[in-house]
C-alpha cells in the first residue's frame, strides 16, 4: 500500500497567527489590576442572515455612531455589518470599519479578533486571505 504524501495544510500559519494575537491580545488576565485584557472578548462575531443584510445601506462611511454590535454577512464573510438597537446600521468592508472606528482603537482590535475567530470557524483560507488583506 503506498502511503500519500502528507499535504501541506494551509490552515497552521493562519491558526499560530491568530493563536499569538490571542495571546498578546488577551494577555495574562491573572495580572492584578489588568481589567482591560480580562475583558478583551474573542468569540466569534454572529453571522448576520443574509434577509437583514442585503436591505441595509450597503456602506457605513459616516453611519457608525449608532452601532452597538457587529457581525459578519452571511453568504459575503468579506463584509463586517453594523447593528444598532433597531437592526442592522450597515454593511462594508474590513477597511471602511477600520477607518470609521480608526485603526488603532481598542474597538477595532477587538473586531478584529473576533472577525479572526470567526473566519477560522468558517474556514482556515479565509481567515488567512483576510489576515493578509488587512495588513494588521
Amino acid at each position: 500500500m503506498n502511503a500519500m504524501p502528507a499535504r501541506p495544510s494551509r490552515s497552521r500559519p493562519a491558526l499560530s497567527a491568530l493563536a499569538a494575537l490571542l495571546i498578546v491580545a488577551c494577555g495574562d488576565a491573572s495580572e492584578p489590576g489588568d481589567t482591560a485584557s480580562a475583558e478583551m472578548d474573542v468569540n466569534p462575531l454572529p453571522l448576520v442572515a443574509q434577509s437583514d443584510w442585503q436591505p441595509a445601506q450597503d456602506t457605513c462611511e459616516g453611519m457608525m455612531s449608532g452601532a452597538v454590535e457587529y457581525g459578519v454577512a452571511e453568504g459575503e464573510p468579506d463584509l463586517l455589518v453594523a447593528i444598532g438597537p433597531r437592526g442592522v446600521v450597515c454593511v462594508d468592508t474590513f477597511l471602511v470599519f477600520e477607518n470609521e472606528l480608526g485603526a488603532n482603537s481598542l474597538e477595532m482590535d477587538r473586531i478584529w479578533l473576533r472577525y479572526m475567530a470567526t473566519l477560522q470557524e468558517l474556514g482556515p483560507e479565509l481567515a488567512g486571505d483576510q489576515r493578509d488583506a488587512s495588513i494588521r
